[in-house]
Formats: C-alpha cells, structure tokens, sequence
C-alpha cells in the first residue's frame, strides 16, 4: 500500500505530492466503485496563543465497495500533515493528522488538496481556520491617531486584553511627553484593561509619533507598547501641509495633471483668501466653498513654462483671519528628461 507524505514542506503557496507507487494500481473493477467521505472536512480552531501549538485530525473513510486511491495532495505551505495511507480498501479509513506553525501573529487558512480516483468525488479540501494571538494583545491595533483641532477635545482608546490563562495586571504607563495624557482602567481586572489617550489641544501645532509603554507584571509581556500618531491643526490650516508634484518626464506634465489644495477656517462663515506663488509656470485656480469656510485650489503647470530640473517654492495664501493672516505651503518637485 503507498502513501503520500507531506511533511516539511519548503516555502511556497502549494507543495504536489505525487502518489508515484499508485500508478501502476490495478483499474477498478467493472460495476465497482470507491465512495469518498471526509468528516470533518472544515476545522475552526478559534484564537490560539502565539507558540501553543496546534494540530487536528481529519478522517477519510471509503464507503465503496473498491479500493479508494489518494492520487496526489497539495498542501499550503504553513501546514505541516503526518504521512499517511494513500490507498483505503472498502469499508475502511485514513487519519490525516496536520499542525500549523504559530509563531506569526494574525489570522490563518491552511488547506489539503486531496485528488482522488472517486468517480464521483474527485477533490475533496480539508481547511484548518484560525487567528494567532499574542498572550497580550491590543486591541484594535498597536498603533492610534489622534487627529486634533485647536481649542477641541479628542480622545481615543485601545483595549490591552489578556489571552493567556494567567491573569495579567496592567500595572502603570509611560508617556515620553506632555503631548498626550493616558489614563489606565480596569474593566476586567487581570484581562481586561483601557488605555485612554488624549492630545493635548495646546501644544505645538503640526505631527507628532508619541511612543507609550504600558507595564505589566506578566513575566513573559512585561510591557505592551502603543503609537500615538498626534496632528493637532490650528483654527486655520491648509491640507496637506505641503505639495509634492512628484518626479515625471517633461511630456507628461503638459496632459494636464494637477492636484488640489485645500485651507480651512473653523468655525468661519466668511473666510476670505487669495493664493500666490514663487514657483515657476504654477498656475493655481481658486474657488470657495459652499459653507463659506475653506477654498479649493487646483493647481497644476502651465505646459508653456515647464522645464526639465527641480522644482521647489511656495504656495503663500493670505486670509482675512486676524490671528491666521498668512500660511505658507512648500512645493516641490522634478521635471525629468522625456526617455
């Protein structure tokens, strides 16, 4: 009796197996036939813990009255399967034991192929499911923006959540600066904890990444590190804060590409303003909008003034704003010789 063995398989999307001690197996008897079935054919493993090793079983049983042949098998290349029996006789059944590594983070589908010589059932598919996690883990994600305006509250938070079967207590955080205030709770003491954030509206204007550590007495995640990515925009500001043209050959600046520029006056209802630049042959189309607080600007060169080499200026918008009466935009960019 051959079988087919898959075990180790090198990295790739699908290893084949061919069952080459099958070929020369004797036809099937005439009126007589194999009859496939899995059970089960699909497992959900649920969440499991990085580096807990998970394995299942899944059975074949020929349910024909003539041998069942296994003639090739094709495996993902995270999943490992035990060698197993590639010919069933009438009446019997195979165990295909497989195991899926879990040392990566992050949902998994793993699947076995199975051609076999059922008249009826050629290809049968037995898929493994699940997500790894890690023992502590943060939830959504590791990493929050804060995306403030002058003046205005904004807030978020994460959720620091304990998968293994040791309670785990979230015990202080660190924040490297006044920029952000965190605030730690318990919701569900050694499993659950939330982590507040929030920006601090009176800081400097602009982007800023805040690193922040929370510590815990886990011997194995003694600290669970969280990004904060803070913007804070005054009352009035352009976005974006600067213009990349990008890098394209000559000809392809005169088919008419442009961007748009967009400033903003919170809370305005008669914001009024006027665009003026120092970059060469850049030729800026203003309009205001409909809620009276922003303007749009098309931007774009002007196919006549367009020269190979480097582009680098400023957009300047001036306001009716007292405390915001002008805003400077960088420009930049590159001509490049048509190829």
């Amino acid at each position: 009796m051959g079988r087919a063995a898959a075990a180790h398989p090198p990295t790739g999307m699908f290893i084949l197996i061919l069952a080459t001690s099958l070929v020369l197996q004797d036809p099937l008897h005439h009126g007589r036939h194999p009859r496939a079935s899995v059970s089960p054919d699909r497992v959900e493993v649920g969440t499991v813990l990085q580096s807990e090793a998970v394995e299942r079983d899944f059975v074949l049983r020929n349910e024909g009255d003539a041998p069942l042949r296994i003639e090739a098998a094709e495996v993902t290349s995270a999943l490992q399967v035990d060698r197993f029996s590639a010919a069933i006789p009438p009446g019997a059944s195979a165990t295909i034991h497989v195991r899926v590594g879990t040392a990566t983070v992050g949902a998994f589908e793993e699947e076995v192929r199975l051609r076999l010589n059922d008249p009826v059932v050629s290809e049968v598919t037995l898929t493994l499911r699940g997500e790894v996690v890690p023992a502590v883990q943060v939830l959504p994600r590791p990493a929050v923006g804060l995306v403030g305006q002058r003046g205005a509250p904004t807030q978020t938070s994460v959720d620091i959540v304990n998968h293994s079967a040791v309670p785990v207590r979230a015990v202080s955080v660190d924040v490297p600066t006044d920029r952000v205030l965190a605030e730690l709770v318990a919701v569900d003491p050694g499993r659950r904890y939330r982590l507040t954030l929030t920006l601090d509206n009176r800081g400097a204007a602009g982007k800023e990444l805040v690193p922040i550590v929370v510590h815990t007495d886990s011997p194995t995640t003694p600290v669970v590190r969280v990004l904060a990515v803070t913007f804070l925009r005054e009352r009035v500001y352009a976005f974006p804060d600067a213009v990349d043209l990008g890098a394209l050959p000559k000809t392809a600046w005169t088919t008419g590409l442009a961007q748009t520029l967009m400033v903003y006056q919170t809370g305005g209802s008669d914001f009024q303003v006027t665009f003026s630049t120092d970059v060469p042959g850049l030729a800026i189309q203003a309009q205001r909008g409909r809620a009276s607080d922003r303007w749009q600007a098309t931007l774009a060169l002007e196919p006549s003034a367009i020269q190979v080499g480097t582009i680098h200026g400023s957009i300047i918008i001036k306001t009716n704003d007292p405390d915001f009466p002008t805003l400077a935009v960088p420009v930049t960019g590159e001509v490049l010789r048509d190829p």
